[in-house]
């Protein structure tokens, strides 16, 4: 199930329902902030035994 860690969470979500189990998500932000376009797989809960939680947060991937 870890595989999914730093993966997009779209890719995630498909890689996981398609091996049976049930996702949700929960965004996760750091105090700062910061601004960004890509949300990023960082934390993987079994929260039973076909239902996982992904938390996210959003990165700045493209640079200037």
């Amino acid at each position: 199930m870890h595989a999914v860690l730093g993966m997009e969470l779209s890719k995630a979500k498909a890689y996981l329902a398609d091996r049976g189990y049930r996702v949700t998500e929960k965004e996760v932000r750091s105090k700062k902030g910061v601004p960004g376009n890509q949300a990023r797989v960082i934390r993987v809960r079994e929260t039973a035994a076909d239902s996982v939680e992904l938390c996210y947060a959003v990165f700045k991937t493209n640079v200037l």
